[in-house]
């Protein structure tokens, strides 16, 4: 997040990312009236941490030359508002569909997910395809973690809800994470715990076959 950074860094990435074909030492210097030496500093900071990379600028005659642009993960430092538009849809499909429709909408959202994700485990072993679940749990931004998996059942937990203030209105949202659960794992899942309503985390049970 840019508030995370320094008032010159923050200044530095918003000429950039105003000026997507790049900007020279010089010309950011100008922009928010630093010396090169110092613009080149923060520069070389910012290139360390892999918000801001050098590109080619083509020019009309000539040698290329070489510029200072946002990288992807710089462009990400900059906010998102997706949430207002995925609960105008939200709120769209329960009016036409109701609450019931719209949780059958997710569940089905969610089978298309595991799908795609099952191709290489969908004939692993029970507890490969629980760690898998984990593993695709963190890359999806959860923050999860198997807890134990044991004969009595396995347990995770996730301690980020990636759509927190939009499971509020829609509790329905949860049955997103239980159906692809159910479907990477291949086990019955029962919520335990939720953050959304007062809990510490996200606890699941996994148990028997789904």
């Amino acid at each position: 997040m840019l508030s995370v950074l320094g008032t010159s860094q923050r200044e530095l990435l918003q000429v950039l990312q105003r000026n997507k074909d790049g900007r020279t030492v010089d010309e950011i210097a100008g922009d928010i009236e630093l010396s090169p030496t110092a613009v080149r500093q923060h520069l070389a900071a910012l290139e360390r941490r892999g918000y801001v990379q050098q590109v080619e600028r083509r020019k009309t005659a000539g040698r290329p030359g070489f510029v200072f642009a946002l990288s992807p993960a710089g462009n990400e430092l900059f906010p998102r508002k997706y949430s207002w538009f995925t609960a105008l849809v939200l709120g769209s499909l329960q009016r036409e569909q109701g609450t019931d429709g719209l949780g059958q909408y997710l569940r089905g959202m969610a089978k298309s997910l595991a799908e795609s994700l099952n191709a290489d485990s969908e004939n692993a072993e029970p507890r490969l395809r629980i760690a898998a679940l984990a593993e695709t749990m963190n890359q999806l931004g959860y923050d999860a973690e198997l807890a134990h998996d044991d004969a009595s059942g396995a347990e995770i937990r996730a301690y980020n809800c990636v759509y927190h203030h939009l499971a509020r209105d829609y509790p329905q949202v949860c049955e997103f994470d239980l159906e692809l659960m159910a479907q990477v794992s291949g086990r019955r899942v029962e919520h335990l715990e939720c953050m959304v309503r007062g809990g510490q985390c996200c606890r699941f049970r996994l148990t028997g076959e789904n």
